[in-house]
């Protein structure tokens, strides 16, 4: 969006009724003409804007895409840096290429829909337009390699913390790795990959996918009894702009504090607690073999903790878990 046309925009939010043109081109130094040019662009932005005869311009509502404007972050220790595009192939392909460009530790690239949006085992995940969240961040931690995958856990436990604050009434667990659930659906799901050498990571890309304004029958036929959104669950649409702000300040806050912990510290005690895992009889697919037991937990460095059926206890570092029913 180009400066006259936000300049516009923020008029009329800080209006409580009608402005006239004349005096949004007076402020502005631009013709009438030229300010119903600019109403137009936001009007095909989706926002909805009243036009009446001798009275101006009045804002009705806001759009529902989650533009960079509409986003507001803290920026205490991340400085956010908003891309939004109406339609990728993947979020993550995109910030990949733009981390190679040396994009900085921050930036943010999100779409209204994904051509080619993807989570773990390279599994698809369904991204229609003007419905959900679909975004990657890329960050450039001064860690080792090793301690990527703590990045899903802690952004897992911070995306919850953020759910339950906003909707406190949505039943949402985490499971390991990286996904969210309700009632054993898929919810949001968490992808990490990473750029790295043996002792340094070049870059990480956090991807995010989070189904927010799905209705039960927009969800393709083979998923339909797996995933779930919160418009589902609470019977209430929520605005996806105003969520991921929300969103961008959590994991900031938490993110931060990972690094000053070096290792999953406190984060470690709110992940036992939210998890849908412990206590139940799980297999996992793990390198090649499969691994029936009950989850106890999680190391400090992310590592499940498996207690199987020997009462033996292994540490796994990754794998396709399913619930035994």
């Amino acid at each position: 969006m180009d400066k006259t046309t936000l300049h516009i925009l923020n008029i009329l939010k800080s209006k409580e009724n009608y402005i006239s043109g004349e005096d949004i081109s007076s402020k502005l130094d631009i013709s009438r003409t030229g300010v119903w040019k600019h109403i137009n662009k936001l009007k095909k932005l989706g926002y909805s804007i009243k036009s009446v005869s001798r009275k101006g311009y009045s804002l009705e509502s806001i759009t529902e895409l989650p533009l960079p404007h509409e986003i507001r972050t803290n920026n205490k220790h991340v400085n956010w840096k908003i891309i939004f595009r109406d339609s990728l192939n993947s979020t993550n392909q995109t910030a990949s290429e733009l981390a190679i460009d040396d994009a900085e530790t921050g930036t943010v690239i999100v779409a209204d829909s994904q051509t080619c949006g993807r989570g773990r085992m390279q599994r698809k995940w369904d991204s229609p337009p003007g419905k959900n969240l679909y975004f990657s961040i890329i960050l450039r931690p001064p860690i080792t390699p090793l301690r990527t995958p703590q990045i899903a856990i802690i952004t897992a436990v911070s995306l919850q913390k953020t759910l339950k604050r906003l909707f406190p009434d949505l039943d949402s667990k985490i499971k390991w790795p990286n996904d969210i659930l309700v009632d054993g659906k898929k919810l949001a799901g968490i992808l990490c990959e990473m750029k790295s050498e043996s002792d340094c990571i070049h870059h990480v890309i956090l991807g995010i996918g989070l189904n927010i304004n799905t209705e039960k029958n927009d969800f393709p036929e083979e998923i339909a009894d797996s995933a779930t959104s919160i418009l589902i669950e609470t019977k209430k649409k929520t605005a996806r702009a105003k969520l991921l702000s929300e969103i961008l300040n959590d994991f900031e806050q938490t993110y931060n504090k990972w690094l000053k912990d070096n290792d999953l510290g406190s984060i470690k005690d709110e992940w036992e607690k939210e998890s849908c895992l412990i206590g139940k009889k799980i297999k996992i697919k793990y390198f090649n073999k499969i691994i029936t037991g009950t989850p106890l937990g999680i190391t400090f460095s992310g590592e499940l903790l498996l207690k199987k059926e020997d009462n033996t206890i292994q540490k796994i570092v990754s794998g396709d878990v399913h619930v035994i029913r």
